[in-house]
């Protein structure tokens, strides 16, 4: 080390008789943005696990493919190197309201809803299932909650209209939405490829209420 240390101030040395230029942006004033992902506001997705999973950044992305306004969202299920594990892995992509809490307690919310729809589009492997899973809660516990899964493959964007057992037995203080391309409660059942996509997410009240 001390050789290459040596080497080097050698050069620095020679280097600075030859030229009298300065350094560039000596005050280090000047910068510039650069954009590693994009952050889809106000929900959790596997953006995260691209930056710090060494994963390839298709499971997640924003799809100028919309059903409704600019954009909708892309979920691939892919195959990727864990290095925390230190092995090869399947990761399915995701997106959860607000965040993906280990408790399922989700964010807080107070009216009745007893009905959830979304538009989606989807090509999901063989022996793989995407899913829509949506779980009220109240001082902690879960009292109604329901999977929707996801076959096949569907081209055209389609409606999703997912009755909540027991959703209108009382008002949660909580609630947790999450989409996946690949079924997360089935271990083993990920399948390279599978796609999910999805957008215009909303809450409804039997009577007739988009909440």
């Amino acid at each position: 080390m001390k050789r290459i240390f040596t080497l080097l101030l050698t050069a620095l040395i020679t280097s600075a008789g030859y030229s009298q230029a300065s350094v560039g942006n000596p005050n280090l004033e000047n910068w510039t943005n650069q954009v590693i992902f994009d952050s889809l506001e106000y929900w959790s997705t596997s953006a995260k696990d691209f930056i710090w999973g060494d994963g390839p950044s298709n499971f997640w992305r924003d799809d100028a493919d919309p059903h409704h306004g600019t954009y909708s969202l892309h979920m691939e299920t892919v195959f990727r190197w864990d290095s925390d594990a230190m092995e090869n892995d399947t990761a399915f992509g995701y997106c959860v309201k607000e965040r993906a809490d280990e408790n399922f307690v989700g964010f807080p919310y107070v009216d009745t809803v007893d009905q959830f729809t979304f538009w989606y589009k989807c090509d999901v492997e063989v022996g793989d299932s995407a899913v829509a899973i949506i779980q009220l809660s109240k001082g902690g516990s879960v009292y109604a909650e329901t999977v929707y899964k996801m076959h096949g493959t569907v081209s055209t964007w389609t409606e999703a209209i997912v009755t909540i057992p027991d959703g209108d037995t009382e008002e949660p203080d909580s609630l947790w939405i999450g989409f996946a391309s690949s079924d997360p409660t089935v271990p083993g059942i990920a399948t390279e490829g599978s796609i999910l996509e999805i957008d215009l997410v909303t809450l409804q009240w039997t009577g007739g209420t988009a909440v």
